[in-house]
């Protein structure tokens, strides 16, 4: 199949580009053509191009002697103003939406617009978004982490004393409050290492990520984490759902896209830790080192199998691409 992608931008690496290129390579070892409109081209593109996905930022004009609709076999989405830019171009090609989040309005499924499927990354994102506000059935596909990219490192012993610590975070320093991050580091004598603006910028974290004995992080940053087979704590600047030590715990802050809002408690306004979150993350470090990091290690790599793994969920969007295509 030939499959268009669309993404309002591809400037640095968020969670939707990085999903996309995830799931845009998959599908290319299977043998179909990916390409990718974005509004804004910038260096993410070039990842892109460099796997063999060819990137647009603008699209042909509507020609007498161009047959559009025979250019795409099926289009997958991502934010409604460039699916509104896309169907302009090709409105009976059939469309997937793919909503990621209750935040930002990029996330508001387009009006006007033909969509034959909708995808939700979480229960959170699915009921909020797509049902509540829209009226949308939609379906639940995870995101998707490359299991071979993000394996656990061979012959790696995670520490008792002097951890390492991973903060992966697009706000660290800048809406996150990475004094008080700092502090509780300092106090917990381990090392500490940052994946993002305030820290080291990369395109692949995975090197930084397996050299972790635990991993805080929202989102992607915890599938990732999962996959290299280490503890997390999901936390951010929206707030911290702590630790997952299990799989009920899992299973449950995800339905959330671990995001940090699963619990909604501050434990700050609570009048539990004035030092929020820098006490709350000693306090959630102190939990998975009493659990094992290594056990609860070993589970989060098994979770990330069962749930993440790049090439079912492929398998599932390819059935949705042939379903679609047939209608």
């Amino acid at each position: 199949m030939k499959i268009l992608m669309t993404n309002w931008r591809l400037t640095w690496f968020s969670g939707s580009d990085t999903y996309l290129l995830t799931l845009g390579k998959e599908l290319l070892q299977r043998g179909h053509i990916v390409h990718i409109f974005t509004e804004h081209a910038g260096l993410a593109a070039r990842y892109f191009e460099d796997a063999g996905i060819k990137v647009l930022d603008t699209l042909p004009e509507k020609s007498s002697s161009i047959d559009l609709e025979q250019e795409y076999d099926v289009i997958h989405g991502h934010h409604h103003s460039t699916m509104q830019l896309v169907d302009s171009r090709f409105p009976d090609v059939p469309k997937i939406f793919v909503c990621h989040g209750i935040l930002p309005q990029l996330e508001t499924p387009p009006s006007g617009v033909t969509i034959q499927k909708y995808v939700a990354v979480s229960e959170e994102t699915q009921e909020k978004r797509l049902k509540e506000e829209f009226g949308k059935q939609s379906e639940i596909i995870r995101q998707p982490v490359n299991l071979e990219q993000f394996s656990p490192p061979k012959d790696f012993i995670f520490r008792k004393e002097k951890i390492r610590i991973v903060v992966i975070s697009n706000y660290f320093g800048i809406s996150y409050p990475a004094t008080e991050v700092w502090e509780a580091v300092k106090s917990l004598d381990a090392e500490l290492t940052v994946i993002g603006p305030g820290g080291i910028m990369t395109n692949d974290p995975s090197q930084y990520i397996k050299q972790a004995d635990i991993v805080i992080s929202l989102g992607r940053g915890i599938v990732e984490a999962m996959a290299c087979g280490k503890p997390v704590i999901v936390g951010d600047y929206n707030g911290y759902d702590g630790a997952i030590l299990n799989e009920e715990e899992y299973l449950n802050i995800r339905k959330c896209n671990f995001s940090g809002r699963y619990k909604k408690t501050n434990p700050k306004e609570k009048g539990e830790w004035d030092n929020y979150p820098g006490e709350y993350i000693i306090h959630e470090v102190g939990h998975l080192l009493d659990e094992g990091l290594e056990k609860v290690g070993n589970e989060m790599r098994q979770l990330a199998e069962k749930y993440h793994d790049v090439k079912k969920i492929a398998d599932r969007f390819e059935e949705i691409y042939t379903e679609i295509s047939k209608k």
